[in-house]
């Protein structure tokens, strides 16, 4: 006659340790990962946003993109925009946080944002 057994409570508790743990080590990990997503994704709304208004402010004000910059919104995390270079236009924005700095970059001769970590 074959005995049926379940789970004993110590290997249920075990089990259950071991997932907490597991839980305990990949959550700050993802939560990190999710704040660095975060803020790149505002880092980069606020540089499109302002190079959308520098071109509107140039089309309908007539006013140099050095004026325009000034204008132009920053949210939670993004720290600056500055406009590097006017003629080819280089647009760069920063963005701090809890888990480290960002720098998005626009450039006008390739037409490419590129973003670096630090």
């Amino acid at each position: 006659m074959t005995e049926k057994r379940g789970f004993t409570l110590i290997e249920l508790l075990v089990a259950v340790a071991i997932l907490l743990v597991l839980a305990t080590l990949t959550i700050p990990y993802f939560y990190n990962l999710y704040l660095r997503n975060a803020m790149r994704a505002v880092v980069l709304t606020d540089l499109r946003n302002c190079l959308s208004l520098i071109v509107s402010k140039a089309n309908t004000e007539k006013l140099p993109p050095e004026e325009a910059v000034n204008e132009c919104s920053k949210s939670k995390y993004t720290t600056e925009i500055v406009l590097e270079s006017k003629n080819p236009m280089v647009l760069r924005a920063t963005g701090v946080s809890g888990v480290g700095t960002l720098t998005c970059i626009y450039d006008e001769r390739s037409g490419s944002v590129s973003c670096e970590e630090d």
